[in-house]
């Protein structure tokens, strides 16, 4: 659509056809914003509804430019290439030209009727605040830059999760247990812990984001430490506001289990081996070690391998060796 005005005849046109005109109408000068879009008076079939774009002229425009507006030469987009900026790459919103940063291809889908649909994948763990620049060209080599043509959070990302935990010593049934959760947009709904408490919460609030929102902080990462009673399978679950969840469970670890050791005959003098086994139901890495032992006596931690000589000048008698058996 394009409105004219002569000094006295106010005229409007849609696609370039004369659609109403106003013969008694009076300019009008504008000292502050103008504001388009809204009025109290009906409008007896001038435009009233939705404006897509609107460009305001600082001179009259001749009818063949009017037309020229309507209905432009038939040139299809050839070419589209994204400029994709994060707050670490620094300020948003700031126009870096045309030429710097890196370009990126991108799939036109869709073509006809001088319009394209495009898209960029992401790929599906990402989580930040990005700003999309496009350079378009179309059939003809006309090109146009378009800086910040987008700006947002995109978040496919679930909270990352920690889960540790200690078994007491003095009881098995009990344990220390630390849980954590980290995210861009973390939320306390949806929260689990083996720790029946209310998390500490961590916010940010570094200068990037309050530039950028208009919350001076945000929730970012949950935090639980205490004692409780041992449950079957530990776990732990988090959120973020946009729906990524995450669970993160660990099996109660088993400890390892010596094979019985029979009692062994050795001669002063000369060398006893004998090779330690045991078993682990979580299938576990072990290692060995000893305890009380003889002196001399020693054993190798990743195969159980004991040796002992003992001394020809030892006292005939019962000696005991203590080994240990780990999983970590």
């Amino acid at each position: 659509a394009a409105v004219t005005f002569d000094g006295t005849t106010l005229a409007l046109y849609v696609n370039g056809e004369l659609r109403a005109q106003k013969t008694d109408a009076a300019p009008a000068a504008y000292s502050g914003n103008l504001l388009l879009g809204g009025g109290t008076t009906d409008f007896d079939g001038y435009l009233n509804g939705m404006l897509d774009e609107v460009l305001i002229y600082e001179s009259a425009l001749p009818a063949k430019a009017i037309y020229d507006m309507a209905n432009p030469l038939d040139g299809e987009v050839a070419n589209l290439q994204l400029r994709l900026r994060t707050l670490e790459e620094g300020d948003l919103g700031t126009d870096l030209g045309a030429d710097a940063g890196t370009w990126l291809p991108v799939t036109l889908t869709d073509l006809g009727d001088g319009f394209a649909a495009w898209q960029y994948d992401l790929g599906a763990d990402v989580e930040n605040f990005y700003q999309v620049d496009l350079k378009a060209t179309d059939s003809l080599g006309n090109s146009r830059y378009i800086p910040n043509a987008w700006s947002g959070a995109i978040d496919t990302r679930a909270p990352r999760l920690s889960l540790n935990y200690e078994i007491d010593e003095g009881d098995s049934s009990n344990a220390f247990f630390t849980c954590s959760a980290e995210d861009f947009n973390l939320t306390a709904t949806g929260w689990s812990c083996p720790l029946v408490i209310t998390p500490t919460a961590g916010y940010q609030n570094a200068a990037w984001f309050t530039s950028i929102f208009t919350d001076a902080q945000k929730l970012a990462t949950l935090t639980a430490s205490g004692a409780t009673a041992l449950p079957d399978t530990p776990a732990i679950t988090a959120c973020d506001l946009v729906g990524n969840c995450a669970t993160y469970s660990v099996a109660q670890n088993s400890a390892p289990v010596l094979d019985p050791i029979a009692a062994q005959n050795v001669t002063r003098g000369e060398t006893l081996t004998l090779t330690i086994t045991a078993g682990d139901a979580d299938g576990d890495a072990l290692s060995f070690s000893l305890g009380d032992a003889p002196d001399g006596a020693t054993i190798d931690a990743s195969t159980g391998l004991f040796i002992w000589t003992p001394d020809v000048a030892l006292d005939t008698g019962l000696y005991t060796a203590t080994v240990i058996v780990s999983d970590g």
